[in-house]
């Protein structure tokens, strides 16, 4: 049986045990870039949907992809990917 008394020093090492067997990445995340957004938009554009992906555009206050900032690459390929 287990004291309750033993269980935050249990459960603490059990964390560091867990934080030990996972691989740390030291690369930082990839941005998106517009090439990626565009394929993206292209294959759900012939997939049918090609009015959600004008809306998707129009929604990032722009009428073409050349025009929305860099920033907002990696949220709008992430949207499209769910159209």
């Amino acid at each position: 049986m287990v004291d309750l008394k033993d269980l935050p020093k249990m459960l603490r090492d059990a964390a560091d045990a867990l934080e030990k067997a996972m691989p740390h990445s030291s690369e930082p995340a990839k941005s998106v870039g517009v090439e990626e957004v565009r394929a993206v938009l292209v294959r759900k554009s012939a997939a049918g949907k090609r009015e959600a992906v004008k809306a998707l555009i129009t929604k990032y206050g722009a009428e073409r992809l050349s025009d929305i900032p860099d920033e907002n690459y990696a949220a709008m390929r992430e949207e499209a990917e769910a159209l």
